[in-house]
């Protein structure tokens, strides 16, 4: 047992949004995290007949860099955790179009670079074990100032 949050309070994201079901591991460089494909899951509505399609790889990549941002948001005394955005996906590659119901996968990103608003990392996905996904995912923390300039209307 870790003694980790759970992925939602890590998150400036609501439910049912939130597509990882567990922090299995969080330190300066790394975070690896977990998400089930089955019955149970939030991505229930999206399984085909051969499970769940592969192009949701960018977002569980990119919600794994946030709980590692969350978590160092709060560790640092911070209520609330920061608002990111996605500013890019780099080399993604998926080996299956699907990751199988039924799947156990394991995320695992790896800071490339950080300052306090720009990070990148490499990441990777294990569907039961085996490397099925890598990708590298670029991140910008959305400030107040930055957030007022791109909703302004």
């Amino acid at each position: 047992m870790n003694n980790y949050l759970k992925p939602k309070e890590y998150l400036p994201h609501d439910e049912p949004m939130v597509l990882i079901d567990e922090v299995l591991h969080i330190d300066e460089n790394t975070t690896r995290t977990k998400c089930i494909i089955d019955d149970e899951h939030v991505l229930k509505p999206f399984i085909e007949k051969d499970g769940v399609p592969s192009f949701i790889t960018l977002e569980l990549l990119a919600q794994s860099v946030g709980i590692w941002s969350g978590y160092f948001s709060i560790k640092n005394g911070q209520k609330k955790c920061p608002l990111g955005m996605v500013i890019g996906g780099r080399d993604i590659r998926n080996h299956n179009e699907f990751f199988k119901k039924g799947s156990v996968l394991e995320i695992e990103v790896v800071k490339i670079m950080h300052d306090e608003i720009i990070g990148s990392f490499e990441g990777s996905i294990k569907e039961n074990g085996k490397t099925v996904s890598t990708g590298r995912v670029n991140v910008v923390k959305v400030t107040d100032d930055l957030y007022k300039q791109l909703f302004k209307r």
